[in-house]
């Protein structure tokens, strides 16, 4: 895995941020920073992961309109971020593809994406989303217990001041959407479903 900046100057911090948390999640250490003063908070650094997510994906070839189309990173529901989603994420591609960051408040609203991170408290608006895209290729990310289990392709978590992620390679097939196996590697569980494949 590698982490860079193509052109930005100002993204220094936030390449630390991705060397630091890939290393973390490779030898299973918490995120040292996440308990310190000045250092990445815990939706920075999910801003960095979801990156990841997005840039080990195998998309779809007829996915986007031309090279130059950009990447479509939805926040569907309550802002958990605030303004460091952009900050990590500024001025960073996935191949030729440019991230564009949109808000949808209203989880019902969020279309035209390719990837969705749905934050917590959204259960029932959660599951008619789910639903709604299910077999689509958009990469569902979430925060509720039970979001892998409700169709949901990666759950995002902190456990024990660890940042963990589950993967459900059932909704995952259905999708058209392949993960790199160096990220499946790192996954806390694989699920088909609910039913544990990696535990």
């Amino acid at each position: 895995m590698t982490c860079h900046s193509q052109s930005n100057p100002l993204t220094r911090k936030w390449v630390r941020l991705c060397h630091a948390l890939i290393l973390g999640l490779m030898l299973g250490l918490a995120h040292p920073g996440l308990a310190q003063k000045n250092s990445p908070s815990e939706y920075e650094i999910k801003a960095a992961m979801i990156y990841r997510f997005a840039q080990f994906l195998e998309w779809p070839t007829d996915l986007f309109e031309s090279n130059q189309s950009p990447l479509h990173i939805c926040i569907a529901g309550p802002e958990p971020f605030g303004n460091s989603i952009d900050l990590v994420l500024k001025d960073q591609s996935v191949g030729t593809h440019k991230l564009l960051i949109l808000r949808h408040p209203q989880v019902a609203t969020a279309t035209n994406c390719h990837l969705i991170f749905i934050s917590r408290g959204q259960a029932s608006e959660t599951e008619k989303l789910l639903a709604l895209l299910k077999g689509r290729p958009v990469l569902t990310i979430g925060e509720e217990d039970d979001f892998a289990k409700k169709g949901g392709h990666i759950r995002l978590y902190l456990q024990e001041n660890k940042l963990r992620f589950d993967i459900n390679l059932a909704a995952m097939e259905r999708s058209g959407l392949k993960m790199h196996s160096q990220v499946m590697k790192l996954a806390t569980r694989i699920t088909l479903d609910g039913k544990d494949v990696k535990q």
